[in-house]
């Protein structure tokens, strides 16, 4: 089989020379790249933790998207997992005045092995904003897992997490505000703190609260995960009891958003090994068909 690439741009068009003759031809997707302008009716995957500012092509009034939350961190002293982050599948259409997307990709949760902190996953998401960057709607976001503390396990996204002996689990994110944290010991040293709440101006997710410290200042208490608002951290109480951090709460905003289906996703919370090592969780991701709308209305 002979390949030739025509032009490997935003867009371009892969044509293939098959066995006898025949020729096959299929787009190339776009890589997601900050400050790009993707081509009309194009997909553009974003998987690196981070941000990106997508300008929206003209004559797009409306975009499909699949926003993945991060997995979050297992715990090393014990078998306990990370709590898997949200899916969530839909159609927006644009606000008014909407200049660009502003696509935020999750971390997975990834401990520190001097500290004992296991991370909850970010929330992942897409904000329509304007030409001066202010947002003019958080279109949806989906919630992280939680990450897991020192005898139970992180919350998947919009779960509150189990309790570990006589600390308690944070609770997952609301609407509005975040989650409320896990019971601790009063000789707790630093936390465990509620989840971030939603702010409706700001070109972020809301973060998970943070896990419990104990007397020797390690994390005992697992992170909560991030989200429209964030889960709450987990409590610590005597000895090695450590809770796991809440999962983040998912949304969307229903005067442009039409919901297609929501879940949680397997497999995506860090998976503890054994042998006193941490199991990282997955990094989210989030996918944009820019135009399938109008296409589909041709079809």
């Amino acid at each position: 089989m002979v390949r030739i690439e025509r032009g490997m741009a935003a867009g371009a068009t892969v044509v293939a020379v098959l066995a006898g003759g025949a020729i096959a031809a299929h787009a190339v997707e776009p890589p997601c790249t900050d400050g790009a302008t993707p081509e009309p009716n194009s997909t553009v995957t974003c998987t690196a933790p981070g941000s990106y500012r997508l300008t929206v092509p003209a004559g797009t009034t409306a975009v499909t998207i699949t926003a993945l939350g991060g997995g979050g961190s297992s715990s090393y002293l014990t078998p306990l997992n990370g709590g898997n982050g949200a899916q969530i599948v839909g159609t927006a259409t644009l606000p008014p005045d909407t200049a660009a997307l502003y696509v935020i990709v999750g971390a997975g949760g990834r401990a520190d092995p001097d500290t004992a902190q296991m991370p909850g996953g970010g929330g992942s998401g897409v904000l329509a904003i304007d030409a001066a960057n202010t947002v003019r709607s958080k279109l949806v976001i989906a919630g992280g897992g939680g990450g897991a503390g020192w005898s139970a396990a992180g919350g998947n996204a919009g779960e509150e997490a189990p309790s570990g002996g006589a600390a308690g689990g944070g609770h997952p994110g609301g609407t509005s505000t975040g989650g409320a944290a896990g019971t601790t010991d009063p000789n707790t040293v630093a936390g465990p703190t509620e989840g971030g709440a939603y702010d409706a101006t700001t070109l972020d997710v809301a973060a998970g609260g943070s896990g419990a410290q104990n007397w020797n200042t390690y994390y005992a208490g697992g992170d909560g995960g991030g989200g429209w608002t964030g889960g709450g951290g987990g409590g610590w109480g005597m000895a090695t009891d450590g809770g796991g951090g809440g999962g983040g709460s998912s949304n969307a905003d229903l005067s442009y958003f039409t919901l297609t289906s929501q879940s949680v996703a397997p497999g995506t919370g860090g998976v503890a090994p054994g042998g006193f090592q941490y199991g990282d969780g997955a990094d989210g991701s989030v996918t944009v068909t820019f135009g399938a709308a109008e296409r589909s209305a041709r079809n």
